[in-house]
């Protein structure tokens, strides 16, 4: 049975894959590495001439060949000639299980392994387009599912609030006072953050927190009276003071969540 319209549709994924990802990833190595192009290759060019690809970064789309242990695999053009251009595949870390046969979408640096061409991956990419190679975070600490809680009800509420203020809201758009009810779940909030960092005796996201209930007053305030301008200014303000809070005390994890970040 040919293989054709699997092989062409586990391309198109992997190519969507690399176009949705590889900003992200060539960020990350540039913090590692000199900055490179990413070029695109196929796993039988790199098995038959690996001279020309050492020391480049590229992106490959093939089929799992052979699991050769929980953090390293090869992978293969044609399954049905296994081991002609296969290519291994060295990962840091492996977050889900790989099924031989399946397709998948690497990019990484093309080096030499115990006399043959290697992937080493930054990233190993499925065909549901999920990242498995990233480093997944510990489980959540006390403090962290506290504040994630508290982030979970602030998101929502300013997300709605921006979108509607955006789209001209405060000037008879708060139908049935919609939006001054996410407006005060926005202050309720901002004060439980203030109550959770002054807890942990960090003074700037205290006022930060402060700042941000008075500036969700404002926006209140201008959206019950419609004055658009003003509930506008109020947003901007909002996000501003968020921002800050956010690059200090949020962190990013390889996984794509973010995380609290203690201060000093």
């Amino acid at each position: 049975m040919s293989r054709g319209p699997a092989v062409f549709a586990a391309l198109c994924v992997g190519l969507c894959a690399v176009a949705s990802l590889t900003v992200g990833h060539a960020r990350q190595a540039a913090s590692v590495a000199s900055l490179k192009p990413l070029v695109p290759a196929a796993a039988s060019s790199i098995a038959s001439n690996p001279d020309a690809f050492y020391g480049q970064n590229v992106t490959i789309t093939a089929a799992v060949d052979r699991l050769v242990s929980p953090t390293s695999f090869t992978v293969d053009q044609n399954t049905k000639t296994s081991g002609v251009g296969e290519v291994l595949i060295l990962v840091p870390v492996l977050n889900a299980p790989l099924a031989v046969n399946t397709y998948v979408t690497i990019i990484g640096e093309v080096v030499r392994h115990e006399g043959r061409p290697a992937i080493q991956a930054t990233a190993v990419i499925t065909a549901a387009m999920i990242d498995i190679a990233k480093r997944l975070p510990p489980p959540m600490t006390p403090d962290e599912e506290a504040f994630d809680r508290l982030m979970k009800r602030i998101n929502p509420a300013f997300s709605a609030l921006r979108q509607a203020v955006a789209a001209g809201a405060g000037g008879g758009a708060n139908t049935e006072g919609t939006l001054n009810v996410q407006a005060a779940l926005l202050m309720r909030a901002f004060a439980d953050t203030e109550a959770f960092w002054k807890k942990r005796d960090q003074a700037d996201a205290v006022k930060w927190a402060v700042d941000a209930r008075a500036q969700a007053e404002t926006l209140e305030r201008a959206i019950a009276a419609g004055k658009s301008d003003d509930a506008k200014a109020a947003v901007t303000a909002l996000q501003q003071t968020c921002s800050a809070c956010h690059g200090k005390y949020r962190e990013r994890q390889d996984d794509g969540s973010y995380r609290i970040r203690m201060g000093s």
